[in-house]
């Protein structure tokens, strides 16, 4: 019970605090490429994230050098998922790249758990995932609909709806990887947390080198708004979701990970009402989905072992 407790506490602080620095990043960040918001965010995070773990184990890369394949497998989703959801948000509003990031996320465990176990997954996983994906859809559909309301023009919409398609599939797709080494608890969040972002920071840096100079040169006031955004958006969000990984699973995790877009929601309402209500009320679906879906995933692990903790929980 004490690790389902610590690790809802980490899922709630991963769900704010990424809800809250996407939003700030549609309003304050649009000026500079994905690319460079992306490596310097990220260069800060993972520079502390090693040399935390340096200090407190010594031996950071004990995970590449145990399981180097694992570890390119991570770096690659990780570059997809981050990198793509940063410039999607530089394209739409925050409340609907986070419902269609974020929704992906469960159908695509449900599908990876189905295809690596090749055993039969509970028809209430299948019903929850495919509710919320429905949900999501009907999200799109009328987001496009509305055309170019919220100062977002025509393409920008486009582009920022599959770029947040694709970094939603590869996000999800990366809980269950990183949930399968977290399974046989020989590796903790700082061991992954420390490996996961060379790729990143590498392909990142590259091709945003000329932005990073005038970012280092001339612009230090965005480059301080950078290293604040680094610890809002990267630091403290990616820890509890690595470590509510860790304490609940990933099949629980990619159920919980959509509660961002409401909070994200809320949060854009403070700054400018929508034109139309049918997106913040389809936004809200999404969320009714997931706690609907949350709840049959309880059952169906109470029908598999009477009487016990959710399978997740009791990982």
């Amino acid at each position: 019970m004490k690790t389902g407790i610590i690790g809802s506490i980490s899922m709630a602080v991963y769900c704010i605090s990424t809800a809250l620095s996407a939003v700030w990043v549609m309003v304050s960040f649009t000026r500079i490429s994905g690319a460079a918001l992306t490596f310097i965010t990220f260069l800060m995070a993972w520079g502390v994230f090693f040399l935390v773990h340096a200090v407190r184990s010594r031996d950071p890369l004990r995970l590449l050098r145990e399981q180097w394949r694992g570890v390119m497998v991570l770096n690659v989703l990780t570059l997809f998922s981050w990198w793509l959801m940063f410039m999607a948000l530089q394209r739409i509003e925050a409340s609907v790249e986070s419902a269609i990031y974020q929704g992906w996320m469960p159908l695509v465990v449900v599908v990876c758990e189905r295809l690596a176990r090749r055993t039969s997954v509970s028809r209430y996983r299948w019903l929850g995932a495919l509710m919320i994906l429905v949900s999501l859809l009907a999200l799109v559909v009328m987001r496009l609909a509305l055309g170019a309301t919220a100062q977002v023009s025509q393409a920008h919409l486009y582009e920022g709806i599959a770029l947040a398609t694709v970094a939603g599939i590869t996000g999800g797709i990366y809980v269950f990887c990183s949930g399968q080494l977290n399974r046989a608890g020989r590796y903790s969040a700082m061991d992954i947390l420390s490996v996961r972002f060379f790729l990143l920071l590498i392909v990142t840096g590259w091709v945003g080198r000329d932005n990073l100079q005038q970012l280092f040169t001339l612009d230090t006031t965005m480059l301080l708004q950078l290293v604040e955004l680094a610890f809002v958006s990267v630091l403290v969000p990616v820890f509890s979701l690595q470590f509510a990984i860790q304490q609940l699973g990933g099949g629980r995790v990619s159920i919980l990970t959509p509660c961002v877009p409401v909070i994200a929601l809320a949060a854009e309402f403070l700054l400018a009402t929508w034109h139309s209500p049918w997106v913040p009320l389809l936004v809200t679906v999404v969320c009714l989905a997931v706690l609907l879906s949350n709840l049959w995933f309880s059952r169906s692990a109470r029908l598999v072992s009477p009487g016990a903790l959710p399978v997740a929980l009791s990982k």
